[in-house]
C-alpha cells in the first residue's frame, strides 16, 4: 500500500516537472518568424546561451528532486517506529538526497568558474 502510494506521488511529480519544463516553450514559441541570418559569433552566443540554461534547468531538476527525497527521508524517519532497518533506510535516502544537493551545487559553481574563467 505504502509503495503504491510513493509510485503515485513520483507519477504526479514527473508529470508536473514536465509540464513546468514544457509550458514555458510552447508559450514562447512563435509559428511564422521569418529566417534571419546568423553570424557565427550570434551561433555561439546562442549555442552558449542554450546550454547556460540547459545546465539552469538540471540544476533545479536535481534541486527539486533532491527536496523530495528528502520528504520521503523525514517520512521514513517518521514511520520507523523504532525499527532499526527501516531507520537506517531512511538515513541512507536523507545522505544520498544531500550528496545530490552537494554535487548539483559543486556542478553550477563549476559551470561558473569555467564561465569566467573564459570571459563568458
Amino acid at each position: 500500500m505504502k509503495k503504491n502510494i510513493l509510485k503515485k506521488v513520483f507519477r504526479s511529480t514527473a508529470i508536473i516537472l514536465t509540464g513546468f519544463l514544457l509550458f514555458p516553450a510552447m508559450a514562447t514559441a512563435t509559428l511564422d518568424s521569418p529566417p534571419q541570418e546568423h553570424s557565427p559569433q550570434d551561433v555561439t552566443f546562442e549555442l552558449e546561451s542554450f546550454l547556460t540554461n540547459l545546465a539552469l534547468w538540471i540544476f533545479w531538476i536535481v534541486i527539486a528532486l533532491a527536496v523530495i527525497f528528502i520528504l520521503v527521508a523525514a517520512i521514513g524517519f517518521l514511520t520507523a517506529g523504532g525499527n532499526p532497518e527501516k531507520i537506517e533506510k531512511a538515513r541512507s535516502q536523507l545522505i544520498y538526497a544531500l550528496i545530490a544537493v552537494a554535487v548539483a551545487v559543486l556542478a553550477w559553481g563549476l559551470i561558473n568558474f569555467v564561465a569566467g574563467f573564459f570571459g563568458a
